[in-house]
């Protein structure tokens, strides 16, 4: 593991959606249907976004350690994963 950042809220918005924001929020992009988490958003309408609550990014080294992580946390607290960015990370509720 590479570092574990917490957010108290995040906003799950679909690809769709993505292209009426900016980027400078957005904390990840899942790779497995390309949903976009941001930590901050501004001038959506509620209908356009989820709001997640006590939510855990942690950045690994490797694609390996990565998804060996996700093999082995519980299935109520996995949110997405991403290879979309320099480095493998996974979202993960708290």
């Amino acid at each position: 593991m590479k570092k574990k950042t917490f957010y108290k809220k995040l906003f799950w918005i679909e690809k769709e959606t993505v292209l009426e924001i900016t980027n400078e929020n957005l904390v990840m992009c899942g790779t497995r249907n390309w949903e976009y988490y941001y930590s901050k958003i501004d001038k959506m309408k509620k209908s356009e976004y989820t709001e997640m609550k006590n939510v855990e990014l942690i950045e690994f080294k490797t694609e390996k350690e990565m998804f060996n992580f996700w093999k082995k946390l519980d299935n109520l607290k996995k949110i997405d994963w991403s290879l979309e960015h320099d480095i493998p990370m996974i979202l993960k509720s708290i």
